[in-house]
């Protein structure tokens, strides 16, 4: 099991706080949470391509999308954030 906790903007609009899921890597990672976000708001407008302009970062590093995943594993998902 993988525990993921989601961050900032992208909390707000997905709805999603914290998943307990079980994916092999940060790609399947991706569709876990992009289902998971449409169950909680169906009328959500959230892709994938929002899920993966996050940063990820898995036992407190940060990780390519591209990362493996193990049973234990901690993962944060934090939205790219822009300012002037």
């Amino acid at each position: 099991m993988v525990t993921v906790r989601v961050f900032g903007t992208f909390r707000l609009i997905s709805g999603v706080k914290r998943l307990e899921i079980e994916p092999t890597s940060v790609q399947e990672l991706f569709e876990l949470v992009l289902e998971e976000a449409k169950r909680i708001k169906p009328d959500s407008k959230l892709t994938i391509k929002d899920v993966k302009s996050c940063m990820v970062v898995v036992n407190g590093k940060r990780v390519k999308s591209d990362a493996a995943l193990c049973d234990g594993d901690e993962v944060m998902l934090v939205p790219a954030s822009g300012g002037g």
